[in-house]
């Protein structure tokens, strides 16, 4: 009887372990209790929107104008769209120099509005000028620092128009997505594969490295998701961006997440929420640790643009439904990108407007707004105003 008992118990296990194993389970990411700090709320200030106005290019570029922050000049020049306008950085050098990553084609160009002309700085490839998994680009006074995926870093000279290659090194440490250079030092936003794989329980894993003048990691902090070893969950929430605001300042964002980071002398010190972001979830699948792409509505934060020691702007796309449908392909979608100002040392946002068109229709760089018009694309100056 006892044996009958002990065999029908081992039976159920093998039952359930049998039925676990075609079973999956599913977990929904990113999971809110694991995004950095978000615990923090003694840290956290809520960005709202305060005005519902839905504004085209025109007018979006005159709220910005009327924010009492930027004044915008007449246009200055007239480019045609060579490149993948949405999928391009924008860097300004100066008032007559803006430089062009297209991250699709992997080409560096630069435009001179003086001459009007635009040359190719640098085309896809593995020769020693050429670039290749290049994510961002850096100005550092007349040099201009390429990052990518897989840490190499190219340095152009910009002394001379065009800039013209100069060196590259190597840092397999960390696997960057952005960088900001202060004096002769780089801080990279990025991860060590090894330590967030082999991360243990309550270990916090860094996202921000500084590389110190030989370009070996000299000091890390700032939090990463936390992926509990799961290594598809990397790319999907570790990318974003990060710029310096003074030189020991630090604003940090992921791209995911609706939080901007404020680090002063590498301690968090302030946390923004954007309160009308709509946090994607996507299934991860337990057994075949794989992610399937999610079909609500999701916002992204796509640009955050440095203006001076204590105001920057934000730029969220919120991607929305207009038709349903069972698969990512029977889906129509609109894009709504809209536009904040946030002054981190008078804690206060202000909403400038939005526009509902697929792609972004304008890029701010430190000394431009460029305005996509269709088949060219419209180069404004502007000056920010002194407080």
């Amino acid at each position: 009887m006892m044996l009958a008992k002990h065999i029908k118990i081992l039976l159920m296990l093998i039952i359930v372990i049998g039925c676990n194993s075609e079973n999956p389970t599913f977990e929904y990411h990113p999971i809110v209790e694991r995004i950095p700090y978000s615990s923090r709320e003694d840290l956290i200030l809520d960005i709202n929107k305060n005005s519902d106005t839905s504004a085209e290019t025109g007018r979006l570029i005159e709220s910005l104008s009327n924010s009492s922050v930027l004044f915008i000049e007449k246009s200055e020049s007239t480019l045609e769209l060579l490149f993948d306008f949405q999928s391009s950085v924008f860097k300004s050098l100066n008032e007559s120099r803006i430089l062009i990553l297209d991250t699709r084609k992997q080409v560096i160009y630069e435009y001179n509005l003086t001459d009007e002309k635009l040359s190719v700085l640098a085309e896809q490839g593995r020769g020693p000028s050429e670039i290749r998994f290049v994510n961002d680009i850096v100005i550092d006074g007349d040099k201009l620092l390429t990052v990518n995926s897989i840490g190499e870093y190219k340095v152009y000279d910009c002394s001379n128009t065009p800039c013209y290659y100069s060196k590259t090194y190597i840092n397999e440490d960390i696997r960057p997505y952005s960088a900001s250079i202060d004096n002769d030092r780089i801080l990279i936003m990025g991860y060590s594969e090894e330590d967030a794989i082999n991360r243990k329980n309550n270990e916090k894993v860094a996202s921000l490295h500084w590389l110190d003048s030989d370009r070996v990691v000299d000091y890390s902090f700032g939090d990463l998701y936390d992926i509990r070893g799961e290594w598809m969950l990397l790319r999907p929430f570790t990318s974003g961006g990060v710029n310096h605001l003074t030189d020991n300042m630090v604003v940090q964002y992921f791209r995911m997440f609706p939080y901007i980071y404020i680090y002063e002398n590498e301690e968090i010190s302030k946390i923004y929420n954007v309160t009308n972001f709509l946090l994607s979830k996507l299934q991860f699948n337990n057994q075949s640790r794989s992610l399937r792409v999610n079909l609500d509505n999701w916002s992204s934060i796509r640009h955050l643009q440095v203006l001076d020691e204590s105001r920057f702007i934000i730029e969220v796309a919120n991607r929305i439904k207009v038709r349903e449908g069972k698969q990512l392909g029977d889906i129509d979608w609109k894009t709504i990108h809209d536009y904040y100002l946030i002054n981190y040392e008078k804690d206060y946002s202000y909403y400038l407007g939005n526009n509902d068109q697929e792609n972004s229709l304008i890029k701010i760089t430190s000394n431009h707004l460029i305005e996509n018009r269709g088949d060219s694309l419209l180069v404004y100056n502007y000056k920010i105003e002194k407080r």
